[in-house]
């Protein structure tokens, strides 16, 4: 997988997370996606979504700003951001991992 492409496919994902776009994220998610931060750990695509809907529902907005984003051999990059949950801002860093077929199939993100 290219950088351009890791890049592209992890701005897609910022971009379906900040306007709560379940549909498109079940797209890009693999059925073994895993996600750990900082207070859950999630396993497979309906726990994630699971996740991500409970997370909708809490915040009734939600803005991603990437910060810096690297690029790293095997199909990740890490990306510094700052999530807006409402009216609090987290600097936030996550390590995204893609499969072979551009689906995502690890998200760990960290407090930073």
């Amino acid at each position: 997988m290219s950088k351009k492409k890791v890049f592209q496919l992890s701005k897609k994902y910022f971009n379906y997370f900040q306007n709560k776009n379940i549909e498109a994220l079940k797209k890009i998610f693999a059925l073994n996606i895993s996600l750990k931060d900082w207070d859950t750990k999630k396993k497979g695509r309906k726990e994630v979504i699971k996740f991500n809907l409970e997370i909708f529902k809490k915040f009734k907005v939600i803005k991603v700003n990437v910060k810096e984003k690297f690029y790293v051999k095997n199909f990740k990059i890490i990306c510094f951001i700052q999530i807006c949950l409402n009216n609090k801002k987290l600097d936030v860093i996550d390590i995204i991992e893609f499969n072979k077929k551009f689906e995502i199939k690890s998200i760990r993100a960290y407090l930073g």
